[in-house]
């Protein structure tokens, strides 16, 4: 017996051993095919790196209807209606070949979406030219904000593409057939050799260790394929519905969702294509101009020594009527010191806008009493803006105050979940009314402060909680408002 039971033990760990070892095998085999060496090198160019290039630049010329002749301003095309913004691009270029793409961030007027367009032009190593694109992200409002943040998206999303044809005063659509386009999208960590397969066609195949460092953010460099049966091209006639998903079989512009370009029958009639670009946004490209007009790199500005930390730029979430606002104010006015002071005052402003901390809202719930609440007193919050305000341009601040407000969560929560969710609420709402007020920066301190209550109010409800003006019950010592630099806090 003991024998038998010896050897039904060693036959186990055998069978232990052997299923170690086919995971470690699987793992090795999923990381080599996830992790390979980076087959892109992504660099961020100047308008005078595009000059440089001749014929990119020629063709650059042929797509203006309307041109601006100061540095670094944009190109305007009416008969599509956008803005091509030349003042940096990015430049995607294999390792391998002499393959290579020029990016540049197109924005159109009164759009406040979150889709990001791209002009990408690509060179053709047969006939030494560029042919031109327009690619479309069509990120959801939480993505373009992480993007922004981060450099990448973790979440599926759309590309859709169209070929555009140049000739010397317009951007015209070639004839077309509908096309399929499938895409792959690799991000490469900053200071490192290796690239991973992060999506296709949306879909996550691997989530990588550098997606929530904001300190070395990845590039991202994505692979598009357009398989073109009959030879056509995809063309502006694209009529898909961008909030519903096509589907494997659809036959459109945009991405398969999830369906294999390599998976169509092939004729000798039809037409593959293979575009590298790395997505970039209007701005990215206004924050760069902007630090080098502060940070003396603008060709209008070499003497002063004023200074702004880029990581403040890189971070700050603002919306893109305010960059421009910033950026043309700048450029307006030579971008002189004096400006350039006001400016950094009102960005660092924002970028040390603290969090309400959870320590603030010290819950508790007397007996007999079917509540469970809080009273902060002394809770005030400056909010910043910049823009022209009784004839002056300039930083525009104000301030709310409430000497005492209470905060009611439900009683199942303990004190320290309840003041966890408050701060989350009140942070929530705060930043909901920051951004009210970069519009809406002549409202008066009353329209200010109801605004922001209908927020707390809104905010506290997604927690089954809200907030009041009139004590629950006799709460004899109100804590203090207290904020932080860096989180909400955690008081579980």
């Amino acid at each position: 017996m003991k024998t038998a039971r010896n050897l039904l033990c060693s036959l186990c760990m055998l069978v232990l051993l052997s299923n170690c070892q086919s995971d470690a095998i699987v793992e090795t085999q999923q990381e080599e095919t996830s992790q390979k060496q980076s087959s892109f090198k992504t660099t961020i160019i100047s308008k005078q790196d595009i000059e440089a290039n001749e014929k990119l630049n020629n063709k650059m010329n042929g797509l203006a209807t309307v041109q601006n002749d100061q540095v670094g301003k944009n190109i305007h095309n009416e008969m599509h209606d956008f803005t091509i913004d030349t003042y940096i691009a990015k430049l995607v270029e294999s390792n391998d070949s002499d393959k290579h793409s020029y990016t540049f961030p197109i924005s159109r007027e009164n759009y406040t979406g979150s889709t990001v367009e791209n002009l990408v032009l690509s060179y053709i190593e047969t006939n030494d030219d560029y042919k031109a694109s327009l690619i479309m992200y069509h990120f959801t409002a939480l993505q373009k904000q992480q993007y922004l943040l981060t450099g990448h998206v973790n979440t599926p999303y759309e590309i859709s593409h169209e070929y555009i044809e140049l000739d010397s005063s317009s951007i015209i659509s070639k004839s077309i057939q509908p096309c399929i386009v499938t895409y792959q999208e690799f991000h490469n960590p900053q200071n490192s050799n290796s690239t991973y397969l992060h999506s296709t066609n949306g879909t996550v195949q691997n989530t990588c260790d550098h997606e929530n460092d904001l300190i070395n953010p990845c590039n991202i460099t994505i692979e598009i394929e357009i398989f073109c049966p009959g030879g056509g091209s995809s063309g502006t006639g694209d009529t898909t519905d961008y909030n519903t998903p096509p589907t494997n079989n659809q036959d459109n512009s945009t991405t398969g969702g999830g369906g294999d370009s390599n998976g169509t029958d092939e004729t000798t009639d039809d037409e593959a294509d293979n575009i590298i670009t790395s997505p970039i946004t209007r701005e990215e490209s206004i924050k760069q101009s902007i630090e080098d007009c502060i940070n003396g790199l603008a060709e209008f500005n070499t003497t002063d020594t004023t200074t702004i930390d880029s990581e403040i730029l890189e971070q700050l979430n603002l919306p893109i009527n305010l960059w421009n606002a910033i950026n043309d104010y700048l450029s307006e006015n030579g971008c002189s010191e004096e400006l350039q002071e006001e400016i950094i005052e009102f960005l660092e402003n924002e970028y040390a806008y603290p969090y309400p901390h959870c320590s603030s809202f010290e819950y508790a719930k007397p007996p007999n009493i079917n509540t469970r609440a809080c009273a902060v007193t002394n809770f005030t919050e400056t909010f910043y803006t910049y823009g022209e305000l009784d004839g002056e341009v300039g930083t525009i601040a104000a301030t709310v105050h409430y000497e005492l407000v209470f905060f009611v969560m439900p009683t199942w929560m303990t004190n320290g979940h309840a003041a966890t969710n408050t701060a989350i609420a009140v942070n929530e709402a705060l930043q909901k009314a920051k951004e009210w007020f970069y519009i809406n920066y002549d409202a008066s301190e009353e329209e200010i402060i109801t605004y922001l209550d209908s927020k707390l109010i809104e905010q506290m409800a997604i927690f089954g909680g809200t907030k009041t003006d009139i004590p629950p019950f006799n709460i004899p010592s109100p804590a203090p408002y207290v904020t932080s630099l860096f989180t909400t806090g955690n008081c579980n």
